[in-house]
């Protein structure tokens, strides 16, 4: 009797204990297992001092208002974490950093959350767990002016609610009262798809301006600005308009860091928001009886009673309905929260479409949801795309949608699915952008700072430290959290050193501190090696991008590479028979010409002769051919370009690049330009001829204005009509490349004249490109060693499809070449035959 009684006692005192000190069950059921674990347990006392010490580790920085990381030390940390599921991580070529932002509200305050994760690490760095902290800020609601933030340079992708789109982009609304956040689409044409474009009368001018004009409206793109795709550009010129129709409100949170077409949409919040509006508006239908008073409440009870049966035999007693109390007639309201997950055991076949609907409206609702549900396993499908299935799907979906009658307005979602999601879909991975893990730490961050009674007096530094001490503990080797401190704060740790271990160790021990500052120390020299090649090219050279140093992740800096080195070629036998015995595996088979588009020889002779060399030292094996450009008018006059045996041609173009011009001896210097293609007229052979004008062009960052930039590049395009020469184009800025194409338009009037145009990547506005190509027949593009990098300004998976299956015009009007010797393609560095590049880039 005695012990039962003192083990009810001591339940009961264990009871209080958790509800005097708010000990949720996980926390309880968490402290039972460290106890049967038989770990010893310490004082609090000591615990404090770990946490100090601990926290010491994490350089956050915080005011009253936010706790924040600087941007390299966390996307140092997603990489170490990346690495941890990814242990061939430092192959890829490029990294892909999802940047994670989500708000938690509460009365007249907003938590922001934001986190990154990188993608190649695979689907586990997309839980809470694995998600590294960036920021938390506690702002005023509609206030956002404490969230901006410098430009950083690296290009990261944006995943995330499409409210959060609102805040970060400066746009007025979400909602069907306002345009599309990816387009300009206007609201009374959101349900316009590919399926049901139509021609619409609109009305402009006043009095006897007046007049009627017929417009298309059709589908819409969120990357295609000739089908209303938004661009920070155009936000720019409606924001002097107050107000605009357009749905730009502010100018966007990050400035310029993001562009619209950075934000890729979540299908978690997608599929959460599509069915709550079919759930509405089964529910609206079915609160619609016919009836009046105590006989229409009394139909509506046994409907109510229907549904939560349904919820009883799926989701369980956690969602329900009941009567709308707040509603004077009497509608049926939901109450509780349906994650992904429960939607998926909610909307299933046993439904009770009929039992609360009239029989056409419950088989057009049952179709909906069915025709949604495709959409969503077809996402959810294997990494192998099927061509135009989603698309098919997403047409068909919105089609049932508005013929169901369960509105008679499209959402903003609805839009998306008709018109942009089988986009995203084709350009990204979608599953890479499900927020389910930051929702799941975004709830951890909601109780943290709104549950407290006795709140910390810097809360959002204290749930920082919180989140980073959470973080560390993915690594259980102590060694390795400390690892992982060091590479975020200093960039620097032996990969490649512990992925050797990894492959030959199924165990995988972690690397000791010892080896690690020896990989520190060859780090750093082979660093110093290879800064030593580049910074000579990268400081003269800025014409055709920007080959600033990866902020966070480079590989090549990390691990040498050998000089010639391109995807195990053997670069002896681009100029040379290679000995039999070669352990390369791709061979340039001889006697196939090599061709080089574009490249400068006279930036610096000596330099070209030894980088040219292993041309002249063995027999010819086959032709090759250089165009050499000469873009700066001191050019003009170097003779001494090195000489080479029959099997090496070499030809010259003349122009004004537009960064080296001196406004003040413009004329002069057209006139010099006139004289050298009239003296090229004259010369008898061919050999040293000018073969083409330029490269010419316009530049943003140019000291010279755009004016001064489009009145040379005017003369050029007259002198290259006149002596009946191609046009080799330069184009920097993408906002410039309409300049460009209007110059060449109202230029030229006979569009079969031989364009060239030089170094397009994905910086490039490559809707500009097609036109061009399009209305010049004899026109050709020209890729480089600058489509390897993985730090152009815009999304380089969308080039690379663009330039395989976009553009109608390719591959037939593909010219290669190398800009020698800049714009070396990745892992090329220091000294290096064009040709070897040229290989690479191919």
């Amino acid at each position: 009797m005695y012990r039962r009684a003192k083990i009810i006692k001591d339940k009961r005192d264990l009871l209080h204990l958790k509800d005097t000190y708010y000990l949720t069950d996980c926390a309880l059921h968490a402290i039972f297992q460290y106890m049967r674990s038989k770990k010893k347990l310490y004082s609090l006392k000591e615990i404090e001092r770990l946490r100090k010490k601990t926290n010491t580790k994490f350089p956050i920085l915080f005011t009253s208002t936010s706790a924040y990381v600087k941007f390299e030390y966390a996307v140092r940390t997603a990489i170490f974490v990346a690495r941890k599921h990814e242990l061939k991580l430092d192959q890829f070529d490029t990294l892909t950093i999802r940047f994670n932002m989500d708000a938690k509200p509460s009365k007249s305050k907003h938590i922001v959350a934001i986190s990154i994760n990188c993608i190649e690490g695979g689907r586990q760095c997309q839980t809470a767990t694995n998600l590294v902290p960036l920021g938390l800020f506690e702002v005023q609601k509609e206030n956002t002016e404490l969230l901006r933030s410098k430009v950083i340079d690296i290009q990261i992708r944006l995943g995330g609610d499409l409210m959060n789109a609102v805040y970060v982009f400066g746009l007025a609304g979400f909602s069907s009262n306002y345009p599309c956040i990816f387009c300009t689409q206007h609201k009374d044409d959101l349900h316009v798809t590919e399926d049901t474009a139509y021609d619409k009368n609109i009305t402009e001018g006043k009095g006897i301006n007046k007049k009627t004009v017929t417009v298309r409206v059709g589908p819409t793109s969120y990357h295609d600005p000739a089908k209303l795709a938004r661009s920070l550009a155009e936000q720019n010129s409606c924001l002097a308009i107050k107000p605009n129709d357009l749905g730009y409100k502010c100018e966007p949170l990050f400035g310029d860091l993001f562009n619209y077409q950075d934000y890729c949409v979540d299908t978690l919040h997608l599929k959460l928001r599509v069915f709550d509006v079919i759930l509405k508006d089964i529910l609206s239908y079915a609160s619609r009886t016919g009836k009046y008073g105590g006989e229409h409440l009394a139909i509506i009870e046994n409907k109510i009673k229907i549904l939560n049966q349904h919820c009883e035999r799926t989701v369980g007693k956690r969602f329900f309905f009941q009567v709308d109390s707040d509603d004077k007639n009497k509608t049926i309201a939901s109450h509780g929260k349906l994650s992904g997950h429960l939607q998926d055991l909610f909307f299933v076949d046993s439904f009770p479409y009929k039992e609360i609907l009239s029989d056409e409206i419950a088989k057009s609702a049952r179709a909906v949801v069915n025709k949604f549900k495709e959409i969503l396993n077809e996402l959810k499908s294997s990494s192998i795309k099927r061509n135009g299935v989603l698309k098919r799907l997403s047409l068909e979906f919105v089609k049932e949608f508005r013929k169901s009658g369960l509105r008679t307005t499209v959402t903003p979602y609805i839009h998306i699915i008709g018109n942009h999601l089988f986009e995203f879909h084709e350009l990204n991975d979608l599953r890479d952008y499900n927020m389910q893990g930051v929702e799941k730490s975004n709830d951890l961050l909601s109780r943290l700072y709104f549950s407290s009674t006795n709140p910390a007096k810097t809360p959002l530094l204290t749930m920082l430290q919180k989140l980073y001490r959470m973080l560390e503990m993915n690594f259980q080797d102590e060694e390795e959290r400390e690892a992982m401190t060091t590479f975020a704060l200093t960039g620097v740790y032996d990969f490649v050193e512990d992925l050797s271990e990894c492959e030959s160790n199924t165990d995988h021990q972690n690397v000791s501190s010892s080896s690690e500052e020896g990989s520190i120390e060859s780090e750093n020299e082979s660093e110093e090696q290879i800064d030593s090649h580049i910074t000579e090219d990268e400081e003269e050279h800025e014409d055709e991008i920007e080959l600033e140093e990866p902020p966070v992740w480079a590989p090549e800096k990390r691990f040498y590479m050998n000089r010639c080195y391109v995807d195990n070629l053997c670069t002896t036998s681009i100029s040379s028979h290679c000995n039999q015995r070669c352990e390369r595996k791709n061979h340039i088979p001889p006697n196939i010409p090599i061709y080089d588009g574009h490249l400068h020889l006279n930036e610096n002779i000596s330099q070209s002769q030894s980088d040219l060399i292993s041309l002249q030292q063995t027999p010819p094996i086959r032709e090759f051919h250089f165009i050499n450009n000469n873009h700066k008018p001191h050019q003009w006059l170097i003779t001494n370009i090195p000489t080479f045996s029959s099997h090496v041609h070499i030809y010259s173009t003349v122009g004004v690049h537009p960064k080296y011009f001196n406004p003040q001896s413009v004329y002069q210097i057209l006139d010099d330009l006139r004289n050298n293609l009239e003296i090229s007229k004259k010369i008898p052979n061919n050999k040293n001829k000018v073969v083409a004008v330029g490269e010419c062009g316009l530049d943003e960052t140019s000291s010279t204005t755009i004016d001064q930039q489009i009145f040379v590049l005017e003369k050029q395009i007259d002198l290259a009509i006149e002596f009946h020469l191609p046009l080799v184009l330069h184009c920097r800025g993408i906002h410039l490349y309409q300049k460009l194409y209007d110059c060449l338009r109202s230029r030229v009037q006979d569009k079969n004249i031989p364009i060239h145009w030089h170094c397009i990547n994905s910086n490039a506005n490559l809707h500009i490109v097609d036109l061009c190509l399009n209305e010049f027949p004899n026109s050709y593009i020209g890729i480089n060693g600058s489509i390897t990098y993985g730090t152009n300004t815009e999304n380089p998976f969308f080039f690379k499809n663009w330039l395989v299956k976009r553009s109608p015009f390719l591959p037939s009007r593909l010219i290669l070449e190398t800009d020698y010797p800049y714009l070396p393609p990745r892992n090329l560095y220091g000294t290096y035959d064009p040709s070897c590049a040229l290989v690479g880039t191919a």
